[in-house]
């Protein structure tokens, strides 16, 4: 599983993952594509016919049988989102479990066969704790982003999409808007991330002394 001398990157997560279920990962991320197009783009469009064809009931336009199909919409597309939404969390626990069980025991392993030198050296015990302990958790936060990432691109296009088809004249605003608050989110992630590094020495301190 893991090459010698070899530099790995955060693509190669996927690519892990990938070799233990080929199939569930490309469902775990087709389900988060679907999701997000459920979740914004046939949402709207079913909140938006139900009513328009609301209002045209009661301006006498349409007779009231007519809202029986924008509403067999909106409670489909309800139940599919509803039915769909914890599906993730399974594929997530199914790639947890292969991680731990198949990459813990090569971990430890290549930890054994260390020689005696990086055993004795503390900075070499704080990265082998670090991997051996935080492999698992890694592996799945990387897999998570990727996904909300997916999710998010998904949103962003059926979002646009329809903003396009309603009022094309406010997309450009928006997207003025949107960047400062792109660039805050990146900050804030940037920090987020160094508040989980301090923590992770917290941590170490308080199990030498606890």
């Amino acid at each position: 599983m893991f090459e010698e001398n070899r530099d790995y990157k955060s693509n190669d997560i996927l690519k892990i993952v990938n070799g233990f279920h080929p199939i569930l990962l490309k469902f775990y991320f087709l389900i988060a594509l679907i999701i997000a197009f459920l979740e914004i783009a046939v949402l709207s469009y079913s909140n938006a016919l139900f009513i328009d064809t609301a209002n045209s009931i009661f301006k006498n336009e349409l007779s009231k049988s007519a809202i029986f199909k924008p509403l067999i919409l909106l409670i489909v597309t309800l139940f599919l989102i509803n039915a769909m939404i914890n599906l993730p969390d399974i594929f997530e626990s199914k790639f947890k479990y292969s991680l731990e069980t198949n990459l813990l025991p090569q971990l430890i392993k290549l930890r054994a066969g260390l020689e005696y030198e990086y055993i004795e050296d503390q900075k070499s015990l704080e990265l082998i704790k670090l991997i051996t302990d935080e492999m698992t958790e890694t592996f799945m936060d990387y897999l998570m982003t990727v996904n909300e990432i997916v999710k998010c691109i998904i949103a962003i296009i059926s979002a646009s999409f329809i903003i396009l088809l309603k009022a094309f004249w406010i997309l450009p605003v928006l997207i003025v808007i949107s960047f400062p608050i792109l660039l805050f989110s990146n900050k804030m992630g940037k920090k987020e991330l160094q508040c989980k590094k301090e923590g992770k020495k917290i941590r170490k301190i308080l199990f030498l002394f606890f």
